[in-house]
């Protein structure tokens, strides 16, 4: 088994040390294996070379990619403000990217730039009026989280609704995919005051390891599963569940090295101290 080998990890890692056009990949592979166990301080030190590795080898495109692939995880982690100036980087690195610019519009409105964010909606239909992918998938999830910054949880239920068929199906500007559609379905159900669909939606993000991999939404996802069941039990006023336990100690085991000054760890410690 391969699986959790830190040799084997490091054996095919050095495979990319005389490829510096490939370079920037591995790091930024690298990268999120860090952060997916907590470890904030040096995924941030190792996107910072995947981003100047793919400068080097003249793909803007994947350089934006990689500080998308950043903000997206600050954002999870509850450092809005490092989020919003990666994104609005990416922008500046490649403005002509498709993908690049959904993504961007995505995290811009998550971080208060709903005035930008609308913005890039426009350029977007603009660009590409025929373009199914854009207009299926993008431009709801834009959309919608929008419309859950203007507290329309409701409408953002409704954006959402035609970009169900690729929930599961489509990557982004990664070799995985965030699955965002997921993500913000399941905090509308959580704005309605729905936590066990909200749970719902983040357990497929678990159900999906192939497609999620790596990404920050996957051990975020641990959390929000055991915030959803700590949510269900106070609206019943019923005592936390042995599973609601379990699911707080599922997510800080596989965080018990993280950074200490990560805002959702925090709030996760927190939470789980009041179960007890």
């Amino acid at each position: 088994m391969l699986e959790h080998d830190k040799e084997e990890m490091a054996r095919q890692a050095a495979w990319f040390d005389d490829k510096p056009q490939f370079q920037h990949q591995i790091l930024s592979e690298e990268s999120d294996a860090e952060a997916y166990a907590g470890h904030l301080s040096r995924a941030r030190e190792l996107t910072s070379q995947a981003v100047q590795s793919a400068l080097r080898a003249d793909n803007k495109e994947q350089a934006a990619g990689w500080e998308l692939n950043s903000a997206w995880r600050e954002d999870l982690f509850g450092n809005t403000l490092e989020a919003h100036e990666q994104a609005v980087q990416a922008l500046s690195i490649a403005p002509d990217s498709r993908e690049d610019e959904a993504v961007a519009g995505i995290l811009l409105a998550r971080t208060g730039d709903s005035t930008r964010a609308s913005a890039i909606v426009k350029d977007l239909e603009k660009r590409y009026p025929l373009h199914d992918i854009v207009q299926s998938y993008w431009l709801p999830c834009i959309r919608a989280q929008i419309a859950l910054m203007s507290k329309q949880p409701a409408l953002a239920l409704q954006h959402l609704e035609k970009a169900e068929r690729y929930d599961t199906l489509f990557p982004q500007v990664t070799w995985y995919s965030h699955m965002p559609s997921l993500v913000l379905r399941a905090e509308a159900y959580s704005a309605l005051d729905q936590p066990a669909l909200g749970a719902k939606e983040w357990e497929t993000i678990l159900e999906n390891p192939g497609i999620v991999q790596l990404s920050a939404t996957a051990p975020i996802a641990k959390f929000q599963i055991a915030r959803s069941l700590a949510r269900q039990a106070g609206a019943d006023k019923s005592p936390p569940s042995t599973r609601t336990r379990t699911a707080y100690q599922d997510f800080l085991s596989l965080w018990k090295g993280a950074d200490n000054d990560i805002p959702i760890l925090k709030e996760a410690r927190a939470e789980f101290a009041q179960l007890q």
